[in-house]
């Protein structure tokens, strides 16, 4: 997001790290939102933060396909809106997606949206 707030760079260097740190000795890697993730033929979204462990997304420069365990969204004012309907139904396209995050950072609130295994959406508060 192009001029975002401090408390949103603050929140995803914070969560980038932890992401890092805990997946430190695996195949899988934390990018950040200047990569695209396609989520359609003609859609490409760009996270704040997501993680992929799928072989193809590892030796890409730009384009990643296969999210695997997280997608993180830190709410604005802005974005709240499209982060939490249309962004979420675009990346609900993605079979591999397991969770998508939703930190709002004013309210010191997280929504993790983890999917079960018949393929439907739970949402587990903070």
């Amino acid at each position: 997001m192009v001029g975002a707030r401090r408390s949103h760079g603050t929140v995803l260097m914070n969560l980038g790290a932890q992401l890092v740190q805990r997946l430190k000795g695996s195949p899988c890697r934390v990018f950040s939102e200047s990569m695209k993730v396609q989520v359609a033929d003609d859609t490409v979204v760009y996270p704040d933060l997501f993680v992929t462990c799928d072989h193809d997304d590892l030796r890409t420069e730009m384009i990643f396909r296969a999210p695997l365990l997280v997608v993180v969204e830190v709410l604005s004012p802005g974005t709240q809106a499209y982060d939490r309907g249309r962004k979420f139904a675009l990346y609900r396209r993605l079979p591999s997606l397991r969770e998508y995050l939703l930190i709002d950072p004013d309210g010191r609130d997280v929504q993790a949206f983890r999917r079960t295994a018949d393929g439907q959406w739970m949402l587990h508060c903070r």
